[in-house]
């Protein structure tokens, strides 16, 4: 017969690393939410012509899933996707008017971090929850 010894304790160390993973990502995922909105609305395009205000860039937002874990940026209402309906126009273009992406740009940008930051966050929390006891 053989026995494996400790194993309570490598429970304990695992349920204290998964909260401390979890608060790491969400944190990362937020970084990186309001990186992707920053990025989007300053490739708006502003008329410094009078009665133009931004309105596409203001009506941007970004919202954090309730578990943290993930987010949605951009025009987040249906009645938003409505009214800012050319949004489509200034991303992909039109015959007469060339593309000036806002989305694609700020999305590969974050890309690039995204992971690295993931990576680092991860190896954060397993190596402070080795060092619990």
């Amino acid at each position: 017969v053989s026995r494996v010894e400790g194993i309570p304790n490598v429970q304990r160390r695992l349920r204290r690393v998964a909260p401390a993973v979890r608060q790491k990502v969400a944190d990362v995922v937020l970084k990186t939410a309001r990186q992707i909105l920053r990025d989007m609305q300053a490739r708006v395009p502003v008329s410094k012509a009078p009665g133009r205000h931004g309105h596409l860039r203001d009506a941007l937002s970004m919202q954090i899933a309730r578990g943290q874990l993930s987010a949605r940026v951009g025009l987040l209402s249906p009645a938003r996707r409505r009214r800012f309906f050319y949004w489509k126009f200034l991303e992909f273009g039109t015959i007469r008017l060339p593309a000036r992406p806002l989305i694609e740009p700020a999305l590969l940008r974050a890309e690039a971090a995204f992971g690295r930051q993931m990576q680092a966050a991860v190896r954060a929390a397993l190596a402070q929850a080795r060092g619990v006891g």
